[in-house]
């Protein structure tokens, strides 16, 4: 499928889509949330893609909304516009395969939204990130009140969004919003590596575990601690459960 706000390239199972309105430092509107949507529907129905990196084209990674677009929003336009931009960030979180982002320049507001939507963030040491919505009259509307305070505690969280300060990759992995920093030449090095290494495990198991990570974060602990064990209990119907398991134990018994 072609799309007009972003690009979809497949270099052996790993996936990689590129926004691409470096214009706008790829500030996205409600048609680029559309395609995000339609891509993960496009990856999720393709089982030779096991991994996705997520990048930005040009100076930016997504730096937010397109404000030209949302200034004139009434408030229910704004609403139609923002429920697209949470369904766009939900259809990346709702992949099943492991998601990396490589963010190679500003994340600011939405931008910031989507990669915090991400399994996993490689950032470039020139990456800039916040959430500014405050700046422009408005608060984060797009997962940013939710997950930001998962990520990197309550207090760190609220700082971010009512100050709407931007903080720099450093500041940004030592608070524990990204993974990882590199040198921007080397970005989709790390990210290629990183996604090799996943793409080389069990898709059924990364599945399953992410399932059950994810599932941390809206239930109690006890809750959490049964789903676990059913996602994992499930893995013994699997060919791939069989042949590594033996494989680990062939190995024991040669040593």
């Amino acid at each position: 499928m072609n799309y007009a706000t972003l690009t979809l390239q497949r270099k052996d199972t790993i996936g990689l889509i590129t926004f691409s309105r470096p214009q706008l430092l790829n500030a996205f509107d409600t048609e680029m949330c559309k395609e995000i949507i339609a891509v993960c529907k496009e990856i999720s129905e393709d089982e030779s893609i096991d991994v996705v990196i997520f990048t930005g084209s040009g100076r930016a990674f997504v730096a937010g909304a397109d404000i030209s677009a949302m200034q004139p929003m009434n408030p229910l336009q704004a609403l139609q516009f923002l429920k697209y931009v949470m369904a766009a960030t939900k259809a990346i979180e709702d992949l099943e395969i492991p998601t990396i982002g490589a963010i190679n320049g500003f994340a600011f507001g939405g931008g910031n939204e989507l990669a915090m939507s991400f399994d996993l963030r490689i950032a470039s040491e020139d990456a800039k990130f916040g959430q500014q919505e405050v700046n422009h009259g408005i608060a984060p509307g797009g997962g940013a009140t939710q997950r930001l305070s998962r990520l990197v505690g309550y207090g760190r969280a609220m700082e971010i969004i009512l100050t709407g300060d931007v903080i720099d990759a450093r500041e940004a992995y030592r608070i524990g919003l990204v993974n990882k920093v590199v040198r921007p030449a080397s970005l989709m090095d790390e990210c290629l590596k990183m996604a090799g290494k996943l793409s080389q495990k069990s898709r059924a198991a990364l599945a399953q575990a992410k399932s059950a990570v994810k599932a941390s974060r809206s239930v109690d602990i006890d809750r959490g601690l049964e789903f676990e064990i059913q996602c994992t209990s499930l893995l013994w119907s699997t060919e791939e459960q069989k042949r590594l398991m033996k494989a680990f134990l062939d190995k024991q018994q040669s040593k």
